[in-house]
């Protein structure tokens, strides 16, 4: 397996085809769940080698958005078995790979602790400091796609989604599961503001 030729490929073709409308799905959240995929995968002991596995998938979970926005992860599993097996992957590790990018539909449902793993680092931001500035980008992305109209709106949406969505590993939970909560409180303090006007 050439893990970093792999690697390098698919963040060229990303950087290369992906749409300047995808304000939230860019490079930068490709990175950052390469990032925290890599975090939270030590941290729950993961082995090199499914470390490796876990990070291939993070880098191509989303690269079905150069072909377009429905049904993307299946379009990113079609990529996978069309770029790794160039790279030494086996048709098992591809199989691998392609679960855990299918895991990350919504809403997740992960069967494996691998799989818990990527859907945690893909929505990592949910808990963090820099939540309003990733949201506001997938506002916007959003509105492009004219899937919400208007902030009141993408806050009800924003509220439906963090009342169902959860953390799947100790180590989400414990890092990113409070502050989650509190960003929460406060889109639901934004609409009952909008909705007394």
């Amino acid at each position: 397996m050439r893990f970093f030729g792999a690697i390098k490929h698919v963040l060229l073709k990303l950087q290369a085809e992906l749409p300047v409308w995808l304000e939230y799905h860019d490079v930068d959240h490709v990175r950052d769940v390469y990032r925290m995929a890599r975090f939270i995968g030590r941290a729950e002991g993961l082995s090199e080698y499914d470390l490796k596995l876990l990070l291939t998938a993070a880098i191509l979970h989303d690269s079905g958005f150069t072909v377009g926005n429905e049904k993307h992860e299946e379009r990113s599993c079609l990529i996978a078995r069309a770029i790794l097996p160039n790279y030494g992957y086996s048709d098992s590790d591809i199989a691998r790979i392609e679960k855990m990018i299918m895991a990350t539909s919504i809403p997740h449902r992960p069967e494996s602790l691998i799989e818990k793993i990527i859907c945690d680092a893909d929505l990592d931001y949910l808990g963090r400091e820099d939540f309003e500035e990733r949201a506001e980008r997938l506002f916007r992305e959003l509105q492009y796609l004219q899937v919400v109209k208007d902030r009141h709106s993408w806050n009800l949406i924003q509220e439906k989604f963090l009342l169902q969505h959860q953390y799947f590993t100790e180590t989400a939970i414990s890092a990113r599961h409070s502050a989650k909560q509190n960003h929460l409180v406060s889109i639901q303090n934004e609409i009952r503001v909008a909705s007394s006007q």
